[in-house]
Order: C-alpha cells, then sequence, then structure tokens
C-alpha cells in the first residue's frame, strides 16, 4: 500500500525493497532522517541523525491506503520543510 500511495504522488518505488543503512555512506553525509517509532541507528560522529516519528492514522483507526496517504502527505510536508530549511539557511 505504501507502494501504492506514493505512485499516486509521482513517486514509483514499485521495484524496491527495505535496504539496510550503509554506515560508510551515513558518515559522509551531514544528515540522515530515519522514518518511524523503531528506526534505530547507532551514533555517527560528525553526522546529525534525526528521527521523524511519522503520524500513525492507524492509532485512530484508520487503515488501509487512506493510511499510507495520511503517512505519505506527513513524510512530504516535513521534507519539503527540511528542504526550506536547508535552502534558506544562512551559512
Amino acid at each position: 500500500l505504501s507502494a501504492q500511495a506514493l505512485l499516486e504522488g509521482g513517486v514509483d518505488i514499485t521495484g524496491e525493497k527495505p535496504k539496510p543503512v550503509d554506515y560508510d555512506l551515513a558518515r559522509d553525509v551531514d544528515l540522515v532522517v530515519t522514518l518511524g517509532r523503531e528506526a534505530r541507528l547507532d551514533p555517527l560522529p560528525g553526522t546529525r541523525v534525526e528521527n521523524w516519528d511519522t503520524d500513525e492514522p492507524s492509532e485512530r483507526g484508520i487503515d488501509g491506503i487512506e493510511r499510507m496517504r495520511l503517512v505519505r502527505n506527513d513524510i512530504d510536508k516535513r521534507v519539503r520543510h527540511l528542504l526550506h530549511t536547508l535552502t534558506t539557511a544562512t551559512p
């Protein structure tokens, strides 16, 4: 259902599968964002790690594709805010 909800928004992940974090890559970036309450990442010196505990509509009785659309929209809003923050920050 998550792939279907993303495809509705123009993002095709149907050929993708979850992958473990590549710690070599994560050490070379400024920020790593994890999603969900269960996401855990070992500390990375010099790399900021931020966890986005996304809205969980199933706790309010919303399930199925509608649940995934709400989660998708929550993540989209956060990504847009992060983009704005990163592109308007003063050096």
